[in-house]
């Protein structure tokens, strides 16, 4: 029996292209014994993507894919001003790359999940991703080294927060997240 492992993806149109490498790149490096449930949680991919991306996931037959349009969710915390320094960085921060903070609201039935951004290329497996025990933390994420305080990469937050933060920003590139603990926290309120 293989092992299933959901794992979701946060993008719009704009990145199919880098999407469909992503995830050729993911089924074609999985173990044989590794099926994957991946998700996208989207605002406006267009249909002929969606086919696009499919078709790239039932090529491998190791995984299914599910669109999710997420459109509507943060459309009134984003109209009310909860993200205002994230708009003013919008390239970095949009609707699409705030949504995947929230997951836990779209995978109801999942204790845990994994997360990746879809501009990467997977070199291996990352199966053994699932396995990481997250005890009672929220994310198992990479800590990012090279981000410093004074960084510009650090824009959007407020100089009170650069500080307490300069030491335990972590990347947004791939999480394991545990949503159960998330939801049981009532995290997400607590974020917007």
């Amino acid at each position: 029996m293989k092992k299933e492992i959901p794992i979701f993806f946060s993008f719009n149109d704009d990145y199919v292209i880098p999407a469909a490498v992503a995830f050729h790149t993911l089924l074609y490096m999985a173990k044989e014994d590794v099926y994957y449930r991946m998700f996208v949680l989207h605002s406006d991919i267009s249909e002929t993507n969606r086919v696009l991306l499919g078709s790239i996931v039932n090529k491998h037959n190791n995984a299914t894919i599910e669109f999710i349009n997420t459109q509507d969710f943060l459309q009134k915390a984003w109209e009310s001003g909860n993200f205002e320094n994230q708009k003013k960085n919008s390239y970095k921060f949009t609707r699409d790359t705030i949504i995947r903070c929230f997951a836990s609201q779209f995978f109801l039935q999942l204790d845990k999940i994994i997360y990746s951004d879809v501009d990467v290329v997977f070199m291996d497996d990352i199966s053994e991703l699932w396995d990481l025990d997250l005890e009672d933390n929220y994310i198992a994420a990479v800590k990012n080294a090279f981000m410093k305080f004074d960084n510009n990469e650090l824009s959007h937050l407020s100089y009170e927060n650069k500080t307490k933060f300069e030491n335990t920003y972590f990347a947004g590139g791939i999480w394991v997240m545990n949503v159960k603990k998330i939801r049981e926290d009532n995290l997400e309120k607590k974020m917007l």
